[in-house]
């Protein structure tokens, strides 16, 4: 039987696109965003979010390291439509990353919010 929790995660472990922005704007508050796409997508039409980090979702078990000095920061998770970015959440709180969240809807989603891209 599907289940969009399955796939997506619980909404508990889900922002918007807006909600992200916000939260990135938000004085004080540090926040990772880490895009899980392939790097020709990340340097693709669809573009990427200004400082966010790159770690394809094929590779994140094995550069966990990279991101560990996030671990009890906030993570949003991006990718092109949130079904790769739900994955990548739930292997980051399986390793202890207890604030990823996946950005619902991806880039697709962020698109369509009009948020600004680099």
């Amino acid at each position: 039987m599907f289940s969009f929790s399955r796939l997506f995660g619980s909404s508990e472990n889900q922002v918007s696109a807006q909600e992200a922005y916000d939260l990135l704007q938000t004085k004080g508050k540090k926040a990772l965003i880490l895009d899980v796409r392939t790097e020709g997508e990340y340097h693709g039409g669809m573009g990427h979010i200004g400082g966010s980090k790159l770690i394809p979702l094929q590779q994140l078990p094995q550069r966990l390291s990279k991101i560990s000095k996030y671990k009890k920061q906030q993570i949003l998770v991006i990718c092109a439509s949130g079904a790769r970015s739900a994955s990548a959440v739930r292997l980051l709180q399986q390793s202890g990353f207890e604030n990823a969240r996946n950005i619902s809807g991806g880039m697709t989603a962020w698109l369509r919010a009009d948020l600004p891209l680099k």
